[in-house]
């Protein structure tokens, strides 16, 4: 079989990537101090959705008094080991 066309993943194109994004945003936040009583998932997924990762690490860095780097490194240091829990949506197919 010859493949004519690549699709790039962007994030929840082809797999359902979002739920693991936010749970290793919030992972990084917990080990930076922040309680799960303060973070607001949703809020969290909403800004990474209709934005990006970046407005979320400036957004939440900001209102939490963290540094904006380190909220990155801890989130890229999680990040891989959860987003291959992530499933394909329906209708779309790997080759």
């Amino acid at each position: 079989m010859t493949i004519h066309t690549l699709i790039w993943d962007f994030d929840g194109t082809l797999f359902d990537t979002y739920p693991f994004m936010v749970a290793a945003f919030k992972q990084a936040l917990n080990q930076l101090g922040i309680d799960d009583i303060e973070i607001d998932d949703q809020e969290i997924y909403e800004t990474m959705r209709q934005h990006a990762l970046g407005t979320a690490l400036q957004q939440f860095s900001a209102e939490f008094g963290l540094s904006r780097d380190q909220l990155n490194d801890r989130y890229r240091q999680i990040e891989p080991t959860l987003i291959g829990e992530a499933s394909r949506l329906t209708g779309s197919h790997t080759y």
